[in-house]
């Protein structure tokens, strides 16, 4: 998260007593919400981002591990759907993937050893899987999910 700074209005409806927790909204219109002076939530009219100093660029934006029970979703109605062509045999290009392990750098998210892949050379192979952020690094997401349907053929 990230410190209040002046980005907080000067009264918190906070009802804790400790200085800096509440609910704050500033000018540009952005509402965050605040423990110990460290902003935790932030919302504006693209989304939410949580933990993170950063607006969101997305619906919702997440820093850190998240747990949840339940089922994630992901609209799948043919009726939805447009330029529908069948994928073919994705057997070399998903061999050619190098699954890898790995730790964040971040330290508050590298606590757990993880599984997954290279962004970039996913991106070698799945262009469209790949996401870059409008951040200074230009940060690659992978969307994970997309690679289910390759790797059914």
């Amino acid at each position: 998260g990230g410190s209040l700074g002046t980005s907080a209005a000067a009264t918190s409806p906070s009802r804790s007593g400790e200085a800096g927790t509440g609910l704050f909204t500033n000018a540009s219109g952005k509402l965050s919400i605040a423990t110990a002076g460290t902003e935790r939530i932030r919302v504006t009219a693209t989304g939410m981002s949580i933990n993170q100093a950063a607006d969101p660029t997305v619906a919702l934006d997440v820093t850190g591990d998240i747990e949840f029970s339940g089922v994630i979703t992901d609209t799948s109605d043919i009726r939805l759907k447009t330029d529908i062509n069948p994928l073919g045999s994705q057997l070399s290009k998903i061999a050619a993937l190098e699954p890898i392990t790995f730790r964040m750098k971040d330290a508050a998210q590298s606590k757990h050893l993880e599984y997954g892949f290279s962004a970039q050379q996913v991106q070698t192979l799945y262009p469209d899987l790949v996401i870059a952020a409008n951040d200074e690094m230009g940060t690659l997401s992978l969307n994970y999910q997309g690679l289910i349907a390759p790797m059914a053929q």
